[in-house]
């Protein structure tokens, strides 16, 4: 059974468009698509920021580190482990840092058509990487961002993307134009959309359209399930390469009291948390 997906730009980052759409794809040396699909790694033209990113002034008496939990989510008992820190960089500005979980984060990524950094969760039928529906990777230092004091309350967000910037610079580019250059997009595989198909040993098979007359080309459906779009998933590219995707995925809301903090935050769903001061 095959089915093709006129892909929106909540999934893709791309249009889907009528019979004026073309896709232009970079050279590739031997000629061939497939051969350049993964084969990038020189990141975006301007590293990616959050523009809502200012400097702030914490209250002094919560400097240091604070950890804790997460109270009733469904995550494990470690898994719901919380490390905020509060402190200086080596420039001298104000940061604050926050780990989740108890393991430690996986290495960076090698292979740009590996999932990164599991494979052992199946969501509709697909093969979606736990950390990916979950939006965060377990163990690894995420920066604050938008950050807010109002007193001895703090808010700010976290794009649980970051952790997939190794992958993500490991990444092709590849352009998509209107005929008439009234759009244009980038992502990490190429053309309008994806068409799938059972495999003979049960699984799936993926190609990417190239264009409206239905071209395609095979690519590797877990790459696909990585590069699904600019707001949804690990990436975002420009015309230089790719590099992580910077859109918030959760956010968190804290007051300190003392040694104690608490309040709401997590990924996936919202849940309350409790933190307890570690060092100063």
């Amino acid at each position: 059974m095959t089915s093709k997906l006129a892909i929106g730009i909540g999934l893709l980052g791309l249009v889907s468009l009528g019979c004026n759409a073309s896709t232009m794809i970079g050279e590739v040396p031997d000629g061939s698509i497939t051969a350049a699909i993964g084969a990038g790694g020189s990141g975006m033209c301007t590293p990616p920021v959050d523009p809502k990113d200012q400097a702030f002034t914490p209250p002094a008496a919560v400097a240091g580190t604070w950890t804790g939990y997460f109270q009733g989510s469904n995550l494990p008992v470690g898994q719901d482990a919380i490390k905020l820190t509060i402190d200086q960089g080596s420039d001298g500005s104000n940061q604050i840092h926050i780990v989740l979980g108890s393991n430690p984060p996986p290495p960076p990524a090698t292979d740009a058509f590996d999932t990164y950094p599991t494979t052992d969760v199946v969501s509709n039928a697909q093969p979606v990487p736990l950390s990916v529906q979950r939006q965060f990777v377990e163990g690894f230092t995420y920066p604050a961002h938008e950050v807010q004091w109002l007193g001895q309350r703090l808010k700010f967000v976290v794009s649980g993307w970051e952790a997939w910037d190794s992958w993500c610079l490991l990444q092709q580019s590849f352009k998509f134009t209107t005929e008439n250059d009234a759009y244009t997009s980038y992502n990490c595989v190429p053309g309008i959309g994806i068409s799938t198909s059972t495999a003979a040993d049960g699984g799936q098979e993926c190609d990417a359209v190239l264009d409206s007359h239905g071209t395609t080309t095979p690519v590797d459906c877990d790459q696909v399930y990585m590069c699904q779009g600019s707001t949804v998933a690990p990436c975002q590219c420009d015309a230089c390469g790719c590099s992580k995707n910077m859109n918030p995925t959760t956010a968190f809301d804290i007051t300190f009291d003392g040694d104690l903090a608490t309040g709401t935050g997590g990924f996936g769903a919202t849940s309350s948390l409790r933190l307890t001061r570690a060092t100063n």
